[in-house]
């Protein structure tokens, strides 16, 4: 057979060849066993019958013996033809993983681990099939060793086997080692490419023109650059140690050394290169930070002119002397801390000049805030100055109204007395009264020099409108009760203050302003009301101007002069009055007196008796006539005395008047009966003589 299938078909032949042999030998055996009964039976033809038995068995040896002969022709043939195929197979096998190999796959880096993965997998392939090989080359030496005729041809296929078994482990472990090289250039490159991208982003970074808005984002830079120059000194170790397996590779003649040495080199190139624009960009964030440094004083020193601007720009001149006084220390104050901030000016002036001078990046912005810096400066000082102005202004105008107000509180104090309706209920009272209206008089006229010097005092304020704040379009509020500050952001008021309101959002405390100063009040200790002036306030309105106020002042004078005159006059009048009563009771006395005297007695029968009381008589008549006109000038007095509106004094003086009148012409009555009389008694005497 020449093949494996022929020589298993050409055994399964021999093999039924066999088999019918077997069939045919009991058939031998049985002709044998006749062959012998004949024999020894002395057959006739025992000698043929013994001869054909010896041929039969002999070609019956020589069948089996051929038989064996070529029973084992056809296993030693059979084995062959297995070894043949075992070694084609194998070599087939080893050709196919020799071509595995021998590839150059480990140089794509792609999938490289799943390269290593495979070829590891493969290497444990090899390894178990080594048994296999062994088997063939086994199985070929023990057919040499049978002394197979196709010994040679064995021998080669042995040693061919043999070559491409040791290509193919040599081929592998080159592979191997190519991936472990190729696998380490990839963990170097992946090192490389995380060093280039580091180095992208600190390039991006070095080349930004973000140096900073402000001060706050300034040093925020500067705190990533001072991150930025820590983490490039740490990536020298990095470099390094690149550098380092870079040099490995080369002395190890990696593969694909020169591309290794040309990634390092660009590599390193770069990482050298970062330190010129990193010493610049830290130069440019310093001189950016001295930059925003000034800006931020600058922006300082203007949010502290803004701070001052509005109580500089306040229009508030004091409600009152008290007040004005007040905002005066106040602004006294703020030109005390606006003369001690001037060196603070001065001090950012310098620094920026100084940058300017030194060519700064930024000279044309600093030289705009800086000329914004010194306007608003400048403008603060000048409103500062003429608000000072305006204060003092103020503080003579309202002290001039203070000064007013006073002089007008005293005139209005004394305006009572000088308008005084009492005269005294008697003599002794009135003169008194009017006593002491002749001090109030003294003092009133030496009360002129105020009234001139007021005069003189309102011809001399320079600010001849009223200094009142202007509260229209301003919500207020009024104090209901007291209240103390208890804290810093508080503020005090007395019950009845008016406080513009600011803020009223919270229900418990709201914000107000009083005097210039800002604060917070219990809500419930004040209440809105209609923004409008005082009254104190409108009355300054309504006298319109300093001039206004002094003739107010001085028309109230001279009323007051006026009222002291009526009053001094009317008191004199009122003493009179009383005098009169005086003289009034005292002729009411004499009438008493003399009333007896006029009573109608029994004339004497006497002559000489009667002209004696008729002597008496004549001369009560003479005495009444005397007081008649006495009392007549009491009538006259007491009628001008009403006329004049004396009317308690006066309605005294009439009742008494009017009794003295009743009584008078009582007495003159009794005294006309008592003289005729006398008369027809005289008549009588003389008659009878």
């Amino acid at each position: 057979g020449d093949s494996l299938d022929s020589v298993e078909a050409l055994i399964k032949k021999h093999e039924d060849f066999e088999k019918s042999l077997a069939a045919q030998e009991e058939k031998i055996k049985a002709l044998d066993e006749f062959a012998t009964k004949l024999i020894d039976g002395e057959h006739y033809a025992a000698e043929d019958v013994a001869e054909r038995r010896a041929m039969l068995l002999e070609k019956r040896a020589q069948l089996l013996e051929k038989s064996a002969i070529r029973k084992t022709m056809l296993e030693d043939s059979y084995r062959y033809q297995q070894f043949e195929r075992d070694c084609d197979e194998t070599k087939g096998w080893i050709n196919e993983k020799l071509k595995v190999a021998s590839d150059d796959s480990y140089l794509d880096p792609t999938n490289l681990n799943g390269k290593v993965q495979k070829h590891q997998n493969f290497e444990q392939e090899l390894n178990a099939n080594k048994s296999r090989i062994d088997e063939v080359v086994e199985a070929g030496n023990d057919l040499v060793e049978s002394g197979h005729v196709q010994s040679d041809r064995i021998k080669e296929k042995i040693a061919e086997i043999n070559k491409i078994w040791d290509d193919l482990i040599a081929a592998t472990e080159k592979k191997s080692t190519r991936l472990g090289e190729a696998s380490q250039q990839q963990q170097y490159n992946r090192g490389i490419e995380d060093v280039e991208m580091w180095l992208s982003e600190i390039e991006g970074q070095l080349i930004s023109d973000d140096y900073g808005k402000d001060l706050t984002s300034v040093q925020n830079l500067q705190k990533k650059h001072a991150l930025l120059e820590a983490d490039v000194g740490a990536h020298q170790d990095r470099i390094d140690g690149v550098r380092i397996s870079s040099e490995k590779f080369c002395e190890a003649g990696h593969f694909d050394s020169d591309n290794i040495k040309t990634k390092f080199d660009t590599l390193d190139g770069r990482y050298k290169n970062l330190m010129k624009p990193m010493s610049n960009r830290k130069t440019r964030l310093m001189d950016s930070l001295e930059v925003q440094q000034l800006f931020r004083d600058v922006e300082d020193e203007e949010a502290w002119i803004r701070e001052k601007e509005p109580i500089i720009n306040s229009t508030n001149r004091g409600r009152d002397l008290i007040g004005v006084q007040n905002l005066i220390k106040k602004h006294q104050a703020s030109m005390a801390e606006i003369n001690n901030h001037e060196s603070r000016i001065d001090a950012v002036s310098r620094s920026a000049q100084t940058m300017v001078e030194q060519n700064h990046f930024a000279k044309e912005d600093i030289k705009t805030r800086l000329s914004v810096l010194h306007d608003n400066w400048n403008s603060l000082k000048e409103k500062a100055a003429q608000r000072k102005r305006d204060l003092e202004d103020s503080l003579q105008a309202h002290q001039y109204f203070a000064d007013a107000s006073e002089a007008e509180s005293w005139m209005r104090e004394k305006e009572p007395l000088a308008g005084n309706s009492d005269y005294g209920q008697n003599e002794d009272a009135s003169e008194a009264l009017l006593k002491k209206h002749e001090a109030l008089m003294s003092d009133l006229e030496a009360f002129k020099n105020t009234i001139d010097d007021l005069k003189e005092q309102a011809a001399a304020c320079r600010q001849q409108e009223t200094p009142v704040i202007d509260m229209i379009g301003k919500e207020c509020v009024m104090a209901l009760y007291d209240y103390t500050e208890k804290s810093p952001r508080e503020v005090s008021m007395k019950k009845g203050d008016v406080l513009t309101l600011l803020n009223s959002n919270n229900k418990d405390w709201w914000k107000v302003e009083v005097n210039d100063r800002q604060g917070f009040v219990p809500a419930a200790y004040v209440k809105k009301m209609d923004p409008g002036l005082t009254a104190s306030q409108q009355q300054l309105v309504e006298s319109s101007s300093v001039g206004a106020r002094q003739a107010q002042i001085e028309k109230t004078y001279a009323t007051l002069i006026e009222l002291g005159d009526i009053r001094r006059k009317r008191l004199d009048d009122t003493c009179k009055a009383f005098q009169l009563v005086r003289e009034a009771q005292e002729l009411s006395n004499w009438i008493k007196t003399k009333e007896q005297h006029a009573q109608i007695q029994d004339v004497s029968d006497d002559l000489e008796q009667v002209e004696v009381m008729q002597k008496k008589f004549d001369d009560f008549q003479a005495d009444l006539k005397a007081n008649e006109a006495r009392l007549s000038e009491m009538n006259e007095i007491a009628m001008q005395l009403v006329s004049l509106g004396q009317t308690e004094a006066a309605m005294k003086i009439q009742a008494q008047l009017d009794d003295l009148n009743d009584r008078w012409k009582k007495l003159q009555a009794v005294t006309t009966e008592q003289a005729e009389a006398f008369e027809k008694a005289h008549e009588v005497q003389m008659f009878h003589r």
